[in-house]
């Protein structure tokens, strides 16, 4: 009996591919979030592969949204 159908498969199959090529890339670019409170510091660094994805909005914001969830104040 088959589970899965031979699409989703394939499907399976292109997404490893497509990830083993991407695995030995470096992701050298990025964002430092540090946030101080109460003399106590927190900081987050966030690393993507290009430096456009670092100085885009989106991204930004992010690396803000993680450094709020590490920091409880």
């Amino acid at each position: 009996m088959e589970i899965l159908p031979k699409p989703l498969k394939e499907l399976r199959k292109s997404s490893g591919i497509k990830a083993s090529k991407k695995a030995g890339r470096s992701a050298a670019d990025g964002i430092l979030q540090i946030q101080l409170v109460n003399s106590i510091g927190f900081m987050v660094e966030i690393n993507c592969e290009t430096d456009f994805v670092a100085k885009d909005g989106s991204f930004v914001e992010f690396s803000e949204e993680v450094i709020k969830t590490f920091s409880p104040w």
